[in-house]
């Protein structure tokens, strides 16, 4: 690798943690059926499906059932929690159009049918309230559910989730390139954020458990926390329900820079949250491979006009410090 390019002043860096950082998805299928359970009592056991009594009941054999794996691949659907609720109601009344996707999951025209009935349900139940009482912040059924099981034993639901650790590694090489203060404060180089829909207490929790087992690298990017990103760089559902837009700005702020030089990378293409942070101003938006995608969506990234820059997971640290150089940051 050669050596990386060094912006002067700092380049703010807002990335999810979820696809980008810690591989969670079987956890939020658990958590969205064990809330949906609670909605609709019962309703699930007709597929097989259910809530779990606690977290160290996800084997294999769950994670290999074909709602699991129904859940995985709509898992693009979803930017909220509340946007849960419509995938797993498709997994459960609509078999017909799960069946074409998981028979031919690399094919877009499979999904069509799953896709179109989730936009109706999404629409649907932002309507009648149900989107919100399951997928509120805190108070969610969905957030109720996933607090449960942390609960009953916080070392089972951390089993539920693994570390992305590749993209850790190049997380680190970045932001080892910066000149930071005693107290935090980058001059110069790559300052990395986390912007998620998750709560920031479980995004930290994780990340020190993580470096604990040494199941990330151990050392620190910022100083004072043994984890990926310091505790007061974290924002999470806590900072505008999740809002890009808002985390972004926020993002700006604490940096005291300029939209223009802060960098959203997101392992998902979602063309509407594109929108909305360009027309705000932040124009520079990077997704990451190998994240919660459509097999079609990086080719649709890729596509010009498309507002985004796809780079890959592995060598990402000299991808994007490329990158930074070519805008001229």
């Amino acid at each position: 690798m050669s050596e990386l390019y060094v912006p002067r002043p700092v380049v703010g860096v807002a990335s999810s943690f979820d696809g980008i950082i810690n591989n969670a998805v079987d956890e939020c299928a658990a958590v969205s059926f064990g809330a949906y359970d609670v909605l609709s009592p019962g309703k699930l056991k007709s597929i097989g499906l259910g809530r779990l009594a606690h977290p160290a009941d996800l084997t294999p054999d769950h994670r290999d059932h074909r709602g699991y794996e129904a859940f995985r691949r709509l898992r693009p659907l979803v930017a909220k929690a509340g946007d849960y609720l419509p995938v797993v109601e498709i997994i459960h009344e609509e078999p017909g159009a799960i069946d074409r996707m998981l028979a031919d999951p690399n094919n877009r025209e499979a999904y069509q049918d799953a896709i179109q009935v989730y936009k109706t349900r999404l629409e649907a139940a932002k309507a009648d309230g149900r989107w919100e009482k399951f997928g509120q912040k805190k108070v969610g059924v969905f957030y109720i559910e996933r607090n449960r099981l942390k609960t009953l034993d916080e070392q089972a639901w951390n089993g539920m989730q693994s570390p992305m650790a590749q993209t850790v590694r190049e997380f680190h090489t970045l932001v080892d390139a910066a000149e930071v203060t005693s107290d935090g404060k980058f001059i110069d180089g790559y300052a990395p954020f986390f912007a998620s829909s998750k709560d920031p207490v479980s995004i930290f929790d994780l990340c020190l458990l993580y470096s604990r087992e040494d199941r990330l690298e151990t050392g620190m990017v910022g100083p004072g926390a043994q984890c990926v990103i310091s505790r007061d760089r974290i924002y999470g559902n806590d900072v505008g329900e999740g809002d890009k837009v808002i985390q972004l700005s926020k993002v700006a702020s604490t940096l005291r820079s300029s939209h223009d030089r802060i960098v959203r990378v997101d392992d998902r293409f979602d063309r509407e949250e594109v929108d909305a942070l360009r027309a705000a101003g932040f124009d520079h938006v990077v997704v990451m491979e190998g994240g919660y995608v459509f097999p079609w969506d990086l080719d649709e990234a890729r596509e010009e006009g498309s507002g985004v820059t796809v780079l890959p997971r592995e060598g990402f640290a000299q991808a994007f410090s490329d990158y930074a150089k070519a805008e001229g940051f």
